[in-house]
């Protein structure tokens, strides 16, 4: 997942997918002032001093911290409504990208039809002159035997007129 930022063709949803992070800058989504997001709480709950305490110790100290913070208490509302927001941002955008996908192949099966209705037109015109083709040398295939039929015909008056004259006749009437 990167971002492109060269000029060139406006930039493919689809292919150039932002980082999280400019997914919620462009949700609008900053950290609080006092700086305790989502992410700052999941780090300090897997700091070593927190890590091997069960859950509900673990969310009960790092809770008290919050409260006792020497820059100002952080209400735990704020942290799951950073966390939450987050969570709406990306929904939103995966619908966005859904859309995206969703009208991308809508297109591309519109396309498709159209290049199969091509390939389906030219098969058939193919076809037709190929079946024309077929029906010329039929065509031509039937008058040439009708032509043989007449050339043994003419063979053989042309074998009869010369037959008095020779032992062995020299007029072709065999096929």
């Amino acid at each position: 997942m990167s971002s492109s930022g060269s000029a060139g063709p406006p930039a493919d949803p689809l292919l150039d997918i932002p980082e999280f992070e400019a997914i919620y800058r462009a949700a609008g989504i900053a950290a609080p002032a006092h700086g305790f997001t989502a992410f700052k709480v999941l780090e300090m709950l897997a700091s070593p001093e927190l890590a091997q305490l069960d859950g509900a110790a673990r969310a009960a100290a790092l809770a008290a911290f919050l409260k006792i913070n020497p820059a100002g208490a952080v209400p735990i509302a704020d942290v799951i409504e950073d966390a939450v927001r987050r969570d709406q941002a990306l929904d939103q955008f995966e619908r966005f990208l859904q859309g995206k996908l969703t009208e991308r192949s809508q297109a591309v099966d519109r396309e498709n039809a159209a290049l199969q209705a091509e390939i389906d037109e030219l098969v058939r015109r193919n076809r037709e002159k190929m079946d024309a083709n077929r029906r010329g040398v039929d065509t031509a295939r039937e008058r040439f035997e009708l032509w043989r039929r007449g050339k043994a015909a003419e063979e053989r008056r042309l074998a009869e007129a010369v037959a008095p004259f020779v032992d062995g006749n020299p007029i072709s009437t065999a096929g």
